[in-house]
């Protein structure tokens, strides 16, 4: 083991994990609408004794912190404040035999609350997708999905898509981003999948969703075959 390189140490991770089902659901209003999703103690629970065994460390570290205060009225009248957090995190997955030798990810994390806790939530989010993004891990609901799922592909494997689909993916990705502190002004296209599907879970979060998000959730998942 003492041997191999950070590459090959992440691979035998990666072959040995293979997919995390999505462990939980999201109800996202009082209808119950929701998604599944997949928890940073889902990932940690499944990845942390594979890491061990292949002498793989993932260090992480904040690289930048956004907090923004907002006021909001409670379901009694009360004046409140919720707290967001937008984190820029790297995570080094370290060869324990040689620490020189690594990997790098760097992922966004976004979490709201209304004590202290949005920080927590926005480096605990963004560590799972770093580690799933590592590890190139499949995150469907369940292993029947994995196997039924067959994208439209040609005889290479490549994506195949009419003119006009693929003209609308082109002015998804020119599209420009009208609102956010991070990434008002930017392409859709410009934007990292990670980061992006990101920003998306935390939108859906809200209590309600403005027309330019729901056109940004439309069009990112469209542009990325969601």
């Amino acid at each position: 083991m003492s041997a191999l390189n950070i590459y090959e140490r992440l691979s035998a991770a990666q072959k040995a994990i293979g997919s995390i089902p999505k462990d939980t659901f999201v109800q996202t209003n009082k209808k119950g609408d929701g998604y599944k999703a997949l928890t940073h103690d889902k990932v940690t629970a499944v990845t942390r004794d594979i890491f061990i065994e292949n002498g793989i460390y993932p260090e992480p570290k904040v690289l930048q912190h956004v907090k923004e205060e907002r006021e909001y009225k409670d379901n009694y009248g009360n004046d409140k404040i919720m707290y967001f957090s937008e984190v820029e995190l790297r995570v080094r997955f370290i060869n324990i035999s040689n620490p020189e030798d690594f990997s790098e990810q760097i992922s966004w994390g976004y979490g709201v609350d209304s004590q202290d806790k949005g920080i927590g939530k926005a480096k605990s989010y963004a560590f799972k997708y770093a580690v799933l993004k590592a590890l190139n891990l499949y995150t469907g609901d369940n292993e029947e999905e994995r196997h039924n799922y067959e994208p439209k592909t040609n005889n290479e494997g490549r994506r195949v898509d009419t003119p006009a689909q693929a003209q609308k993916l082109v002015n998804d990705a020119d599209w420009i981003i009208p609102f956010g502190k991070k990434h008002k002004g930017k392409r859709l296209g410009d934007i990292p999948k990670n980061e992006l599907f990101g920003f998306i879970d935390w939108l859906e979060k809200q209590p309600n969703i403005n027309p330019d998000a729901k056109e940004l959730i439309e069009r990112s998942e469209r542009l990325h075959g969601v």
